[in-house]
């Protein structure tokens, strides 16, 4: 009876309208910076390489937003025990396609905040150091979205165990260490204006605001 009662239990215990609430969230807000971003540069008719950049990047999030709703139709949201195999390797092929979006996004969206400082600061020596992030940036985005495409040969051991593949070891700590550079990179982008921006002859609060525009990509 105990375990009729869990097993009762974890089949009404979902999270599946959270997860998509969530998701649904996060891309209808990044549709509407990005939409704002477009009309202003329309009013000025002034469209670059940031704002392709930032259209890439929506459409990428877009559709790894689409693969983690399509997840919770295969068991996102519930307990393990209830998820059938065939189930969990359709979650799986799911959660390999919201990797790879995942990863164009985030490629994209720092790409853009590169394109728009290269564009605004005139001093040569953050220039270079745009660039040189730039190269590394292309690097580490193509590298992973290679190791992504290749990380089982066939492909498909990715997401159905029952398939007879090689695939990449030690994966997980090639995740953290993509992680690890990922937040380095951020916060590496992010700071990249602030010597510039603060030396300009202005009170502070619209220094600060300044900041607050570059940090939106704007």
């Amino acid at each position: 009876m105990a375990g009729d009662e869990s097993v009762l239990r974890d089949t009404n215990d979902s999270r599946v309208s959270i997860v998509i609430g969530i998701a649904v969230f996060l891309m209808a807000t990044s549709m509407l910076m990005v939409v704002l971003r477009v009309v202003s540069r329309a009013m000025v008719k002034q469209f670059r390489l940031d704002d392709m950049a930032a259209i890439a990047s929506l459409l990428a999030m877009i559709g790894c937003g689409t693969a983690v709703t399509s997840m919770t139709r295969f068991g996102l949201g519930r307990h393990i025990s209830t998820v059938s195999d065939e189930n969990l390797v359709l979650y799986l092929r799911c959660f390999w396609v919201s990797v790879l979006f995942y990863m164009l996004s985030l490629f994209f969206i720092k790409m853009s905040f590169l394109f728009n400082y290269h564009r605004l600061l005139s001093a040569s020596k953050l220039r270079r150091y745009c660039i040189g992030a730039m190269v590394l940036i292309v690097l580490w985005a193509g590298g992973v979205c290679i190791l992504v495409l290749v990380m089982c040969v066939p492909l498909a051991g990715v997401w159905d165990p029952k398939v007879d593949a090689k695939c990449v070891p030690h994966i997980t700590v090639m995740w953290w260490f993509n992680g690890v550079f990922n937040s380095i990179g951020d916060l590496f982008i992010l700071t990249l204006p602030i010597p510039v921006l603060w030396r300009l002859q202005l009170p502070r609060r619209q220094k600060a605001y300044l900041l607050f525009v570059f940090s939106l990509g704007f």
